[in-house]
């Protein structure tokens, strides 16, 4: 599956419109650098099938790997142009090599972005490789000093006010630094960026909804993990397959905790950009992106998992089980493939299995709010009143922010209630007394419902007593 021709869809695009104007720009055709009043084949936007970007496809003229294309063929042209305009993006990714991963990471998200953001994203990762040249390595060893030089580069973003947090709610790296906050992901391209620069052999590695980075010098056997986020720190690979579960079958299938292809770091683009159109309830559009991002990287078990649910979203869940099946051959660890495909069954009626994949989520992950959630909801669908309150009580206690929860619970505390009162009026005590020690056991502070459980088993002992 392609996406659509969008010839103004790259910044690259953009920027050439403003910088040449209407005159030499001639939309989805190529521009007139040399303003002789027509296209050379330099000039022309086409499908480059030789220009070995990961993510072209030869039946799209004038997608995004062919705007990079463009620039990498006349990149030296355009920097004339631009070389004096602080306000231009050229000006600001001229400083770059024309290889450079951020090309590549900045034109797929430009067409969900706003153009003065790209410039602001070139402008801080070129000022952080800048303040990081600046600061000295020290070092007694070639793993001390190769461990120094990353450094460096946390502490250039740090003194631009870069924050790194865990969680950001923006999955795109752009939005990030324009917004100068970043996460695992995004805190990690500018390590790659300024390596690409400086030539230092680091990698992207992924790991279950995280990204660190991977010093790896074959020559020199110098070897080790980078996390950024939520603090920097040099972590083992067993260190991360123990805190993250990741599954032995994962880890032979080469899913997890290797050095990162060009190819998988476009297909985490786009992945990006999918979920960005998620967000925004754009489900068939992200189910595109995550398809192209699957083709790209068949072996990306997130990938599956967000267009699973994005098929999910769009009420097919024949392709959404497929997905996530296929998610949880590639990892069976993902407690959230089996949430997810729980949603599926459920929807389908299927309750034994969309209970069964829930409590494998809950066994993956006992903190795990939403899946006792779903559980509950299943629970109530399967007429399991008792396992459902069980489950509730569950998701609020591990999840406190967890308010549909808490919403079930009060609206079951509402209903026991009422029918403890009305089985008290028909005098069936043993009931009422039934129905009001459920209601304590989700409201311990209920104190009418105390008084209630004293009274109906009073009652129950001596009925000439209650009229």
């Amino acid at each position: 599956m392609t996406l659509p021709a969008t010839p103004k869809g790259s910044w690259i695009s953009k920027d050439l419109e403003k910088v040449y104007g209407a005159k030499r720009w001639k939309a989805g055709k190529g521009v007139d650098l040399n303003g002789n009043g027509r296209l050379e084949n330099i000039e022309k936007i086409a499908t480059y099938n030789r220009n070995k970007i990961p993510g072209n496809d030869r039946k799209v003229v004038g997608d995004w790997t062919d705007w990079l294309a463009f620039y990498r063929a006349n990149y030296k042209t355009i920097h004339r142009k631009t070389r004096n305009n602080k306000n231009s993006i050229f000006y600001w990714a001229a400083k770059f090599k024309t290889t450079n991963p951020l090309h590549i990471i900045t034109s797929i998200e430009s067409p969900v972005i706003k153009q003065a953001d790209v410039l602001k994203a070139y402008k801080k990762t070129w000022k952080i490789i800048a303040r990081a040249r600046k600061i000295p390595i020290k070092g007694s060893t070639k793993l001390k000093r190769a461990k120094a030089k990353l450094l460096t580069v946390i502490s250039a973003m740090t003194k631009n006010g870069i924050q790194i947090k865990s969680q950001y709610r923006n999955h795109l790296f752009v939005g990030n630094m324009s917004r100068t906050t970043v996460d695992c992901d995004t805190s990690s391209y500018p390590l790659v960026a300024a390596a690409h620069e400086n030539g230092w052999p680091v990698f992207l590695v992924q790991a279950p909804w995280h990204i660190f980075v991977r010093w790896d010098d074959r020559r020199s056997r110098i070897n080790f993990n980078m996390d950024t986020s939520p603090k920097v720190q040099f972590l083992t690979n067993s260190k991360y397959r123990k805190d993250l579960k990741i599954s032995s079958t994962a880890i032979s299938k080469g899913v997890y905790l290797k050095n990162t292809s060009m190819p998988e770091i476009v297909s985490m683009s786009l992945e990006h950009v999918g979920l960005t159109h998620a967000d925004k309830g754009k489900h068939n559009l992200a189910i595109k992106y995550f398809s192209d991002a699957i083709r790209l990287h068949r072996k990306s078990t997130q990938a599956y998992i967000n267009r699973g649910t994005a098929y999910f979203e769009t009420n097919n869940c024949k392709l959404a089980i497929r997905d996530l099946n296929t998610s949880i051959n590639l990892s069976p660890n993902h407690s959230l493939a089996y949430n997810n495909r729980g949603l599926c069954h459920r929807k389908n009626r299927d309750y034994a299995k969309a209970k069964r994949d829930f409590k494998k989520a809950i066994s993956l992950n006992p903190r795990y709010s939403q899946a006792y959630y779903n559980l509950g909801l299943t629970n109530v669908d399967a007429k399991e009143y008792k396992q459902a309150i069980h489950n509730f009580m569950m998701a609020v206690k591990v999840g406190p922010n967890n308010k549909a929860a808490k919403r079930k619970l009060s609206t079951i505390e509402a209903n026991y209630f009422k029918r403890g009162l009305a089985r008290f009026k028909a005098r069936n005590f043993s009931g009422a007394s039934s129905d009001f020690k459920t209601v304590l056991k989700i409201n311990p502070k209920h104190i009418t419902a105390d008084a209630l459980i004293k009274r109906a088993e009073s009652c129950q002992r001596n009925p000439r007593k209650c009229p």
